[in-house]
C-alpha cells in the first residue's frame, strides 16, 4: 500500500502465488486526477484498477518454494523500515509465506520501493532477493497476465 502526497491518493496491491503456480495480480491506484461524482457534484480522485491471472515460469515453480522455505527466509525479522530521506508518500508492502508445514512468514517491510541501492545494501540478502522476485512475478503477471476477477484473497483491500 502506498500513500501519496495528495489528500486520498493510494495505491493498493494483491499479489498471490499458489502452490501450482497460478499467479493473480490486483492493483488499484488513483494517480491524484480528479473528476466530479455524478451522483454528489463533488470532486473526487479519480480511480483506476485491474485484475490479472498468469503462471510462474517453470524454473521459478521450482525454485521459489525451496528459497521461501530457506531458513534465510524464514529466520527473517517480522519488520523492516528502510531508512531514506522522506520524499511525500509512504509506503508498506506486507508478504505472507504459507509453509508446507502450515506454519505462516509475515514479514512487513516499509518504504522498500522508494530505497536507493546503497539504502537496499545494508538490509539481509534474502530480504532483497524476495522484494525484487516479488517485483519481478508482479511485473511480468501485468505484462502478460490475462483479465481475470478480483481473486477472494484481494477482496478485502479492492475498496
Amino acid at each position: 500500500m502506498s500513500n501519496g502526497p495528495f489528500v486520498g491518493q493510494k495505491s493498493v496491491s494483491c499479489l498471490t502465488i499458489y502452490p501450482d503456480g497460478r499467479v493473480t495480480y490486483f492493483h488499484r491506484w488513483n494517480p491524484g486526477k480528479v473528476g466530479v461524482d455524478a451522483k454528489t457534484g463533488k470532486k473526487v480522485l479519480l480511480e483506476q484498477a485491474f485484475s490479472v491471472e498468469s503462471r510462474l515460469s517453470r524454473a521459478d515453480l521450482l525454485e521459489l518454494p525451496v528459497f521461501l522455505e530457506s531458513e534465510a527466509v524464514q529466520g527473517l525479522r517480522d519488520s523492516f523500515a528502510v531508512p531514506h530521506v522522506f520524499i511525500d508518500y509512504h509506503e508498506s508492502t506486507t508478504v505472507e509465506i504459507n509453509g508446507s508445514d502450515a506454519k505462516q512468514k509475515r514479514i512487513v517491510t516499509y518504504d522498500y520501493g522508494t530505497a536507493d541501492l546503497e539504502r537496499k545494501s545494508q538490509l539481509p540478502a534474502a530480504l532483497v532477493v524476495l522484494m525484487d522476485k516479488i517485483e519481478e512475478i508482479k511485473n511480468q503477471a501485468a505484462l502478460k497476465g490475462k483479465t481475470a476477477n478480483i481473486p477472494l484473497d484481494c477482496q478485502e483491500i479492492r475498496k
